[in-house]
């Protein structure tokens, strides 16, 4: 996943998290193996803590949030990760189409 800059790559993804939540990190796993699945795919990380105006300008309602950017707005949001196959088909049918 992609550190600090989101590469430039569209659409692109931001995972926003809490370092002591439990249920961000079993997302943040699934999203590795998304990422070594499809590498082209652009994802970021965000630390809600760090980020509080741009999580309220963005209307980000809980933790973990995968949102999805595209074209310089939020084209979706996703707060369930059921699994990794599930997460995959999401962000495939965003990416393809």
């Amino acid at each position: 996943m992609a550190g600090g800059r989101l590469a430039h790559s569209e659409p692109r993804y931001v995972f926003f998290y809490t370092p002591l939540c439990g249920t961000c990190k079993v997302g943040e796993r699934m999203l590795e193996v998304v990422a070594a699945l499809n590498p082209q795919i652009a994802i970021g990380r965000c630390n809600i803590n760090f980020s509080p105006v741009l999580a309220r300008n963005w209307q980000i309602e809980s933790v973990p949030c995968l949102v999805r950017w595209n074209r310089r707005t939020v084209a979706g949001k996703k707060y369930r990760f059921d699994d990794v196959q599930e997460l995959h088909r999401w962000m495939n049918i965003t990416t393809n189409g």
